[in-house]
């Protein structure tokens, strides 16, 4: 009897939660097609350095059309797994595809120290130029959870920590922050208990991942507005934000688990899915974080030859183990 309860109890809350989300709920049942817009470089995956990691994700590039420090493409990441050596990385280039880190001391800056809020492994690292001062937002971890830090840098080299993190308290990962009309706004995952059932005296808590909203004057003090309008996926979200033209665009793993998904918004709130946009080749096993060639100045999704560009990461299949993570280029298609 109590097995039919728990049961009962299960599908009246899936039905409940689907309710609520019915943009969600159709997406899993009848996801979009995915129609690469991006044609991937066929030297695939980039050479970068990563430590005594397996594989390195989480790109974030930025570029300079005159060069900074030598250097027009500046791409911020981190090496994983295991989580041990996940720490933010720096690799530069002037050609798109060949970095270097050279005059560069990787890691930037390492977990705090035992008992801290980040004394595990420092995750999902998002960087933008304000006047002089360079920003790092980034997941602190520890063993108990996740919350969201600053860093701080005069030349995008040489990093310290902000004295006052973490700046998003709360169990939270994966920020992307852009500065538009004068105010920052910062999208990130949080967990939130969608589904609870007991069972058996078991209390069984199945979680989502939700994107969070919240605004900034300075960057540092963040007023939460809580989730946003988009559905919420059974993956890690990881999205990336620019701000161009006055409209907000987002890319983020879409929802079947594998493919990269586009959306677009004009308050940063309410968002329209724009389309599956890039899927995994043979040879890869899912698309992970990506990130749209970025002007740090501005914010502007920079064309080059008049195309878009993505660094997106993945999970190569071809590899040694189950879970090798390399990060590529794609090309918008104009053709």
């Amino acid at each position: 009897m109590r097995y039919y309860v728990a049961l009962i109890i299960v599908v009246a809350s899936l039905i409940l939660y689907y309710v609520s989300w019915p943009l969600g709920f159709l997406e899993v049942i009848s996801p979009p097609p995915v129609a690469d817009l991006f044609i991937k470089d066929p030297g695939n995956p980039l050479d970068l350095p990563y430590g005594p990691a397996s594989g390195c994700l989480h790109p974030d590039v930025k570029y300079f059309p005159e060069g900074r420090s030598g250097y027009r493409f500046w791409m911020y990441y981190t090496p994983w797994p295991p989580d041990s050596a996940e720490y933010p990385y720096l690799a530069r280039s002037n050609d798109t595809v060949n970095f270097t880190s050279e005059d560069v001391v990787n890691p930037l800056f390492t977990p705090g120290t035992p008992g801290s809020w980040d004394d595990s492994y420092l995750a999902d690292v998002d960087v933008m130029l304000v006047n002089d001062t360079w920003m790092m937002y980034y997941a602190g971890c520890s063993s108990d959870q996740c919350s969201i830090g600053l860093a701080l840098s005069g030349d995008g080299v040489n990093w310290r920590k902000y004295r006052s993190n973490p700046v998003i308290p709360e169990p939270s990962v994966e920020p992307t922050v852009v500065l538009a009309d004068g105010s920052y706004h910062m999208w990130y995952s949080c967990n939130k208990k969608s589904l609870i059932v007991s069972a058996l005296s078991k209390m069984k808590i199945i979680k989502n991942m939700f994107v969070c909203y919240a605004t900034s004057e300075d960057g540092i003090s963040w007023d939460r507005h809580g989730t946003v309008d988009i559905p919420p996926t059974y993956y890690n979200i990881h999205a990336n934000v620019v701000f161009d033209d006055g409209t907000f665009h987002m890319m983020r793993r879409a929802r079947d688990g594998i493919s990269l998904a586009y959306y677009t918004s004009e308050d940063g709130i309410d968002w329209e899915l724009q389309g599956y946009v890039l899927s995994p080749s043979p040879e890869e096993r899912q698309i992970y974080r990506s990130s749209q060639l970025e002007s740090p100045l501005s914010d502007d999704w920079v064309e080059l030859d008049g195309s878009r560009i993505i660094y997106y990461s993945y999970l190569n299949f071809t590899e040694p183990g189950f879970n090798t993570p390399r990060i590529g280029l794609a090309i918008e298609d104009t053709v």
